[in-house]
């Protein structure tokens, strides 16, 4: 079993790698198991007596463009190849300002975002942002990039290392 990251494409300054994933086995025989699997899974020897092993935290940090070049991005985005989730009007102005969202993450939470061409080669840009904001609450940043002229691409935002899950507090307004 493989729940290996992958490169993203491009070449420009270097290729872009995901992260690997998580592989959860559930065997009423776990200890019987022989195949490998790409990263380790977990796993917990004694599943009558042990403590049960968490796959996903019960906070998921997440992370979101929240504009581009002044350009709101839907709350839900479809990451739809035929159907852009946005356009931007083709006299935009570089450097472009792109707003970032994240959401259980503690203040100082490094990201990248990533804009590349959607297909073929290309230049590909890369610029590194810090979430802040107050704890218990959204953290946001603003980062700025210079995208190419012309063409169809995609941008993305990634946190590339792991962190403490922050819990959100309500806020009354």
């Amino acid at each position: 079993m493989l729940a290996e990251g992958g490169t993203a494409g491009g070449t420009t300054p270097t290729p872009a790698f995901g992260g690997n994933g998580r592989i959860r086995l559930d065997s009423a025989r776990p200890l019987l198991y022989r195949g490998n699997t790409s990263p380790v899974f977990t796993k917990n020897d004694n599943p009558l007596f042990g403590q049960p092993i968490t796959v996903f935290p019960p906070l998921t940090p997440t992370l979101r463009i929240v504009s581009i070049g002044g350009v709101a991005l839907p709350t839900q985005p479809t990451a739809d190849v035929n159907t852009p989730d946005i356009g931007l009007p083709a006299n935009f102005t570089n450097p472009v300002a792109i707003v970032v969202e994240g959401t259980n993450v503690p203040s100082g939470t490094t990201f990248e975002i990533l804009a590349s061409p959607q297909f073929g080669s290309g230049d590909r840009v890369i610029v590194s942002g810090v979430l802040t904001g107050p704890a218990g609450q959204k953290k946001t940043a603003i980062v700025t990039v210079t995208l190419p002229a012309t063409g169809v691409g995609i941008i993305s935002a990634v946190i590339r290392s792991a962190i403490v899950p922050e819990p959100q507090t309500s806020q009354i307004h």
